[in-house]
């Protein structure tokens, strides 16, 4: 294969991921977005220990938190990750669950997967069966291209009783996405994500 043909197929392959993945991210986050206001994907004692308990309503930190939700919530993810990266620096040795998790979600949705890294790993240390951070992990690997993980990660969200249908519905489209990408049957893969938006 020519140095051409190879830098085209790597051309190919980015723009699959753009097409595809940002789509399916979007629609993951968007079904799972209530997370943040619910709750009800926290325990009692998650509950409890939640960052902004922590932090009373009026203060700095919870201003600047509750401004970098605000504007994730209206699509704004640059400017809401300039908020909270300023949240991270005044309080370094306390990034509680929510921050963890906006952190995280922030990172993989203005492209940089690898500074998610962080951040998901914390989430799922503190909670290995949590179905939102999972999926998250999922969202993070296939930004970075790690399939093989990505459809490991899709598999145990599928084996949990309490994962809401939305969060397994993503982690089959990710499975599904995962197989063909690994295979580089990058058609067959756009062809899969339109088939399950479809459905």
């Amino acid at each position: 294969m020519s140095k051409v043909s190879v830098e085209a197929q790597g051309m190919k392959n980015r723009s699959y991921i753009t097409c595809l993945l940002l789509p399916a991210l979007i629609l993951m986050l968007f079904a799972g977005c209530s997370f943040f206001k619910s709750g009800s994907h926290k325990s009692q004692a998650q509950t409890q220990d939640d960052w902004r308990l922590k932090h009373p309503r009026g203060s700095e930190y919870y201003a600047l938190f509750e401004e970098a939700m605000k504007l994730q919530e209206d699509g704004k993810s640059v400017e809401a990750l300039k908020k909270a990266e300023k949240v991270v620096q005044m309080v370094p040795d306390d990034i509680g669950h929510d921050l963890q998790m906006l952190m995280g979600s922030l990172y993989i949705n203005t492209g940089q997967p690898k500074k998610a890294e962080k951040y998901v790993n914390m989430l799922i240390e503190n909670n290995p069966d949590d179905p939102v951070a999972l999926d998250m992990k999922v969202n993070m690997l296939c930004n970075l291209l790690e399939y093989d993980e990505a459809k490991r990660t899709a598999e145990k969200i599928l084996k949990l009783p309490r994962a809401p249908k939305n969060i397994k519905l993503g982690a089959y489209l990710a499975m599904g996405y995962s197989a063909f990408m690994r295979e580089h049957k990058y058609d067959e893969a756009e062809k899969y994500f339109q088939g399950f938006q479809v459905v």
